[in-house]
């Protein structure tokens, strides 16, 4: 019997990069030991060899889920492992453009009629 796919969401900037929003890939089928989720990384560059040294490089500012729990950091992706039909994501830093405060409201110039006073 072969393990249910990891179905592996990608956003953003990796989406853009490769292409596709997601896709699945299968875990080494039983009696196998279990994927590390920090090896799954070589199997997604593997799949995208005209894009592996760019995937990786992204790869270095990303975070990681399983079935929508943060993955912290290195030496917990090490501990995390794969059997089959896991939900992962990689989600790379959300880049806010500054905004002008001015078109919020912030540093609009005041108008009189805008003033109010309260009289004790």
């Amino acid at each position: 019997m072969s393990a249910k796919p990891i179905k592996v969401l990608y956003f953003a900037s990796v989406r853009t990069l490769l292409g596709v929003a997601s896709e699945e890939i299968r875990p080494p089928p039983p009696p196998s030991e279990p994927l590390a989720l920090s090896s799954l990384a070589g199997i997604i560059a593997s799949r995208h060899q005209d894009k592996a040294v760019e995937f990786e490089r992204l790869l270095k500012t990303c975070k990681w889920s399983v079935e929508q729990e943060m993955v912290e950091d290195e030496e917990e992706m090490s501990k995390v492992t794969l059997k089959g039909g896991e939900e992962v994501a990689i989600i790379p830093p959300v880049r806010l453009e500054p905004k002008d405060p001015r078109a919020q409201g912030h540093l609009r110039p005041q108008r009189a009629e805008d003033q109010t006073s309260t009289v004790t």
